[in-house]
C-alpha cells in the first residue's frame, strides 16, 4: 500500500492501527481502566447502599400494618389527688407495720 492509498478504520498499517488516532492519549501499559479499578466502585456503593436500605424500609413500611394504639384518658393529676394517693399510702404502710 502506498500512502496515496486511503485506508479504512481498523486496518493496520506499520504495526499501528490506522483511523483509530482520535487525538486522545493512550493509556500506558500499566494503567488500568476505571471500572477495573477498586475506588470508583467503592465510591458508587455507598450511595447505592443508601438507595437499597431506604428501599427495604420504604417495602416494609407499606407492607405492613401499623399497630394499632389506644387512648386511654387517665385522671387529671392536681394537688388533691396527690395527697388522696399520698394518704393512702401512708395509711397502707402504717398498717404493715403494726
Amino acid at each position: 500500500m502506498s500512502a496515496a492509498t486511503p485506508t479504512h478504520a481498523g486496518e493496520r498499517r506499520n504495526g499501528a492501527d490506522v483511523g483509530s488516532n482520535d487525538g486522545a492519549p493512550k493509556p500506558s501499559p500499566g494503567e488500568r481502566k476505571w471500572y477495573r479499578q477498586f475506588w470508583p466502585w467503592f465510591l458508587i456503593a455507598i450511595p447505592l447502599a443508601g438507595v437499597v436500605t431506604a428501599s427495604i424500609t420504604a417495602t416494609y413500611a407499606f407492607t405492613h400494618p401499623d399497630p394499632e394504639v389506644r387512648r386511654v384518658e387517665a385522671a387529671p393529676l392536681d394537688k388533691t389527688s396527690w395527697e388522696s394517693r399520698r394518704a393512702r399510702t401512708d395509711a397502707q404502710s402504717r398498717a404493715r407495720a403494726e
